[in-house]
C-alpha cells in the first residue's frame, strides 16, 4: 500500500469511527418505530444463537452413548437415554428451523415498518426545509442520498446487529467449549478472523468513497430515466426525436457506474476467496489436532465430533460477524448521509419565541429591501419600498428576470430579504408565528401544483385545515372560472384528473391554471397573492375570468405579477420592476397596454412609498 493509499484509508477509518456514535441513534429510531417488533426480534435471535451449542452438545453425547460399544441394536433403541438424546436432537434442530422462519418474517414485517417511518421523517424534514436548499446542487445529492440510505441502510443495519448478536452468541458459546480442551485452539479460530478484519475496513473505505463520487452521475441517469418516461416531456420527445439521444445518454451512464461496481465487486470476491482460504487451513490445522488426540486416546469418538463442529460452527459465525462488521461498517459511512439531512436546520422559521399576533387594518410595507439567493452575490432586489395598503389591489409588471417572483415569494417567506425588512402594520413578518402568517396567505404561484386526485380533492387542498366543503368548493370553482368545465366532466368533481391512475382525465394549461387559482380562493384568506394568473389562458377565458376576478376582488387586497395587459385592468396601482429595482407608480408600463378607463387602475406618478 502507498503512502497516499495509507493516508487514504486512515482517513476512511477515522470518519467511520466517527459515525459510531450514530449507531445508538439509529437503532433509538427503530425501536421507535417498532418497539413490539424489535424486542421479539432480539429475544428470537439470542434463542437461535444458543441453539448450536445444544445441538453441539447433543451430538456428542449422542455419539459417545453410540460408541461405547458392548450393546446390540435392540439393546440401544431399548435405552432411555438414547431415545432422550435423539430426541433433544431432533427437537434442537426442527426449533432451529421454526425460528428462522419466524424470525424472516418479523424481520421483513419490521423493516417494512421501519422503512415507512424513516421515509416519513425524510419527507417531513423536505417539507420542513428552506426553499433555499433547493437552489443547489449540493442539496438534491444530500437528497438523493437521504432517500436512498432511509431505503436500506437502517434495514440492513438493523439486519447487521441481529447477524451480530445470534453470531455473536453463537461464536462465544463455541470459543467458551473449545477452550475448555485446550486455549490455543480458540485463539486459532479468532486468528482466522483478523485478516478479514483488515479488509473489510479497506473495501468499506473504498465502497463509499466510490458511491459519494458517483452520486452526480446516478442523479443524471435518473433524470433521463424521468424524461424518457414522464408525461410532460413526451410530445418534445417525439417532436425534435429526442428518444435515442436520451436513452443513450442513460445507457452512457449506467455503463459506468455498472462497469465500476463490477470492478469493485471483483477485487472484493478474490479477496473474500483469500479468506476463505485461509479459513480452511485453519480449520484443516485443528482437525489435525483433534485427530491426534483421539489417536492418543485423549478424545473420544463424540469429542472429535465436537471439536470439528464447534471449530467449523465457531469458524461461520465469526466469518458471519466479519462480514456483518463490514457490511455495518459501510452502513455506517453512508447513515451519516440519513442523519445529516434530518439533522438540517431551516433558517425561514418563527424568530420570537413568543411570536406577535396577526393584525392587518393598514398596510404591507417593503422597507428598503434588498435579496440575493443564498451561496450568491448578486442581488436580484434593490432597495426596494413599496406599500399596498389593506383594500388595494397592486399589479406588479416588468420584464422577464425583473425579479417580479422574488418579491412575490418574499412576501411569502420562503426566504427571508438580505437587507431591510418587511412589516405588516409595522410588525416585521419574521416577528409573526410563520405557520400562522401562511395560513393567511392565498397563492396562486406561476407553475402550480398539478395534483392528481380527483377535481374536488385539488380545489380543497387550498385549506386542509377547515376539512372538505363541497359548496365552498363549487363557489371557489365558480369564482376562478373552472366550475363549467368541471361539472361537465365524466364524474364532475368526482372525477381524477391527469392520467396517472385509471380513468383519469386529462386538463388543458388554461383548465389546471383556473383549478389552481379556485384553490387559492379555497382558503379565503385576506392576502391574495397571483404569479401570471391569466398566462395559460385563451383571450375569450381571460375575458370571463377578468369579470369574475372583479367581483371577488370588491374587498381584496391582492397583489397581481403579470406580463400580460388584461390583468392590469383589476389594479388600483401599477407597479414597475426592472433589474431589481422598483420605478414610481404609472400607466405607462412599456410593451403593456393599459386597459381603458372604467377599471379600477388608477394613474399615479411618482415615488412608489
Amino acid at each position: 500500500m502507498s503512502q497516499a493509499e495509507g493516508d487514504r484509508h486512515s482517513r476512511g477509518l477515522r470518519y467511520a469511527l466517527s459515525q459510531l456514535p450514530l449507531v445508538p441513534r439509529i437503532l433509538g429510531l427503530v425501536y421507535r418505530a417498532s418497539p413490539g417488533w424489535t424486542t421479539l426480534r432480539v429475544a428470537l435471535v439470542v434463542l437461535q444463537g444458543a441453539i448450536p451449542l445444544g445441538i453441539v452438545l447433543a451430538t456428542r453425547s449422542l455419539i459417545d452413548l453410540l460408541a461405547s460399544g458392548g450393546l446390540s441394536g435392540a439393546e440401544l433403541l431399548a435405552r432411555r437415554d438414547l431415545l432422550v438424546l435423539g430426541g433433544a436432537l431432533v427437537a434442537l434442530i426442527g426449533l432451529a428451523e421454526l425460528l428462522k422462519s419466524v424470525s424472516g418474517w418479523v424481520g421483513e414485517t419490521q423493516g417494512e415498518i421501519v422503512r415507512d417511518h424513516l421515509a416519513g421523517l425524510v419527507h417531513e424534514k423536505a417539507v420542513q426545509a428552506d426553499l433555499s436548499f433547493y437552489e443547489t446542487p449540493a442539496y438534491y445529492d444530500q437528497l438523493h442520498r437521504a432517500k436512498e440510505d432511509a431505503r436500506v441502510r437502517p434495514a440492513q443495519m438493523l439486519d447487521s446487529c441481529a447477524t451480530l448478536l445470534q453470531a455473536g452468541v453463537t461464536a462465544l458459546s463455541m470459543v467458551l467449549l473449545l477452550a475448555s480442551y485446550t486455549l490455543w485452539i480458540p485463539l486459532l479460530l479468532l486468528v482466522t478472523a483478523v485478516p478479514g478484519v483488515f479488509l473489510l475496513l479497506h473495501e468499506s473505505v473504498r465502497r463509499h468513497r466510490w458511491a459519494a463520487r458517483i452520486t452526480p452521475q446516478e442523479r443524471r441517469a435518473f433524470y433521463y430515466d424521468y424524461l424518457l418516461t414522464a408525461e410532460e416531456s413526451a410530445a418534445e420527445i417525439r417532436v425534435f426525436d429526442l428518444g435515442d439521444a436520451f436513452r443513450d445518454a442513460y445507457q452512457s451512464i449506467r455503463r459506468t457506474i455498472r462497469d465500476e461496481r463490477f470492478a469493485l465487486g471483483r477485487k472484493e470476491a478474490w479477496g473474500q476467496l483469500l479468506l476463505g482460504l485461509f479459513g480452511l487451513l485453519g480449520l484443516g490445522v485443528a482437525c489435525l489436532f483433534a485427530l491426534i488426540r483421539f489417536l492418543a486416546g485423549a478424545l473420544t469418538l463424540g469429542d472429535l465430533a465436537l471439536f470439528y463442529q464447534a471449530f467449523e460452527r465457531g469458524q461461520s459465525s465469526v466469518r458471519q460477524l466479519v462480514a456483518r462488521l463490514r457490511r455495518l461498517y459501510v452502513d455506517l459511512l453512508f447513515v451519516g448521509n440519513l442523519t445529516s439531512f434530518l439533522d438540517l436546520e431551516p433558517s425561514v422559521v418563527t424568530r420570537s419565541a413568543d411570536p406577535k399576533p396577526f393584525r392587518f387594518e393598514d398596510a404591507i410595507r417593503f422597507e428598503n429591501v434588498s435579496f440575493r439567493y443564498p451561496g450568491t452575490e448578486a442581488l436580484v432586489l434593490r432597495n426596494i419600498d413599496l406599500e399596498l395598503p389593506k383594500g388595494s389591489v397592486t399589479a406588479l409588471v416588468g420584464p422577464n428576470g425583473a425579479g417580479k417572483t422574488t418579491l412575490l415569494k418574499l412576501l411569502c417567506r420562503l426566504y427571508d430579504p438580505s437587507e431591510g425588512r418587511i412589516t405588516i402594520d409595522g410588525v416585521d413578518l419574521r416577528e409573526l408565528d410563520l405557520e400562522d402568517y401562511r395560513r393567511r396567505l392565498a397563492v396562486l404561484f406561476q407553475t402550480p401544483l398539478l395534483f392528481h386526485g380527483t377535481a374536488a380533492e385539488n380545489v380543497g387542498l387550498g385549506d386542509l385545515v377547515r376539512g372538505p366543503d363541497e359548496a365552498l368548493v363549487h363557489r371557489a370553482a365558480e369564482a376562478s372560472g373552472a366550475d363549467e368545465f368541471l361539472r361537465a366532466l365524466p364524474d364532475g368533481y368526482r372525477t381524477e384528473l391527469g392520467r396517472t391512475y385509471v380513468g383519469g382525465h386529462q386538463l388543458s394549461g388554461g383548465q389546471w391554471q383556473r383549478i389552481s387559482l379556485a384553490r387559492a380562493f379555497y382558503r379565503q384568506a385576506p392576502l391574495l397573492l397571483l404569479d401570471e394568473p391569466t398566462s395559460s389562458m385563451d383571450p375569450w377565458s381571460e375575458q370571463e375570468w377578468l369579470r369574475r376576478m372583479r367581483d371577488h376582488l370588491a374587498e381584496a387586497t391582492a397583489l397581481i405579477v403579470t406580463h400580460r395587459p388584461a390583468p392590469i385592468g383589476l389594479a388600483t396601482s401599477v407597479k414597475r420592476l426592472d433589474l431589481g429595482r422598483l420605478g414610481g407608480c404609472t400607466d405607462d408600463v412599456g410593451h403593456l397596454t393599459v386597459p381603458a378607463a372604467g377599471t379600477r387602475q388608477t394613474a399615479a406618478h411618482g415615488s412608489d412609498t
